[in-house]
């Protein structure tokens, strides 16, 4: 179950009293949070929050090559496994999916890195990988188009990848894995607003047609859901030197509309900050930092 299970258990223990909105450290707000019923039930205006605390400062991770991009970061489900978009290990070719590994989930990431050759091919770029909760899904983008790797136990590599037949990108994935978001050029809305979303039977089921879900105004390229689908983390806004770098969003339920971003207030606004994801629990951010040099690198911040 690994931490998909600390979300409710957080809800739980924190039924009748006051919760702390999203990611603005837990305290900017505190006069007009929402209280929970007393049944533990999530009621119609509630703000469904994550837990309180302040984020740390951003520190790099030794993944991070000189002069080269390091982007895209998620943590995989059991800790160990950091996915990202990098050079290739032989510094061949284009942008790849890479990953670094850990001795435990409290231990820091190795600096070495493993290109996934076999979701490879040097003629495109693969960015944005998306590793499904069960772990066995990976998906990634390449020339515009949904590719997914898929293998049959949590110990096997990851196999050649086949197309989706999906044009996107941005993919991320519903905790339950039945539900699947992205960016979709051939929706009405912008990428700021909108993502097309599919839904299937089963883990193993086919995705079935786009319907256009609204998400936060607020000009940011990129979502990431929290695990309960109730919380969502925005980064990369447009207007980079006007805007916060980091905000977040809730509503009261999967089918519920978002409500009005909140800034991540540590970070303040820093065009420098392109994209980033929490970790299960909330309490990990990993952000793409561009360097002066135009390319990323990758830092991590906690939840104190």
């Amino acid at each position: 179950m690994f931490k998909r299970l600390l979300p409710i258990l957080f809800l739980a223990a924190c039924t009748g009293g006051t919760h702390y909105d999203g990611l603005d450290g837990g305290d900017s707000d505190a006069a007009t949070d929402a209280l929970v019923s007393t049944d533990g039930t999530v009621d119609a205006g509630d703000t469904i929050d994550a837990p309180p605390g302040v984020w740390s400062a951003l520190a790099p991770l030794p993944v991070n090559t000189a002069n080269e991009t390091e982007t895209n970061p998620q943590e995989s489900p059991d800790e160990f496994t950091l996915f990202f978009v990098g050079v290739r290990a032989d510094k061949i070719g284009s942008l790849d999916v890479n990953y670094t590994t850990r001795s435990s989930p409290t231990a820091a990431f190795n600096a070495g890195h493993v290109t996934l050759f076999s979701l490879d091919t040097a003629a495109s770029d693969e960015i944005e990988p998306f590793v499904s909760p069960d772990y066995l899904e990976l998906y990634f983008v390449r020339d515009g188009n949904l590719l997914v790797s898929k293998r049959a136990t949590l110990v096997d590599g990851w196999p050649a990848p086949t197309d989706t037949t999906i044009d996107g990108a941005k993919p991320v994935m519903s905790e339950d894995g039945l539900a699947l978001y992205y960016a979709d050029p051939a929706a009405s809305c912008p990428v700021q607003t909108c993502r097309s979303k599919r839904t299937r039977a089963t883990t193993s089921g086919n995705w079935g047609a786009p319907v256009v879900e609204s998400f936060p105004p607020g000009n940011y390229q990129n979502v990431y859901l929290s695990n309960d689908g109730l919380r969502v983390l925005l980064s990369g806004p447009v207007n980079g030197n006007t805007t916060y770098a980091l905000a977040t969003a809730s509503r009261t339920a999967t089918d519920a509309p978002w409500g009005a971003p909140v800034p991540v207030a540590e970070f303040g606004i820093d065009p420098t900050i392109r994209f980033a994801r929490w970790t299960l629990d909330e309490r990990t951010m990993y952000v793409a930092v561009r360097q002066n040099n135009g390319t990323d690198d990758l830092y991590v911040s906690h939840l104190q």
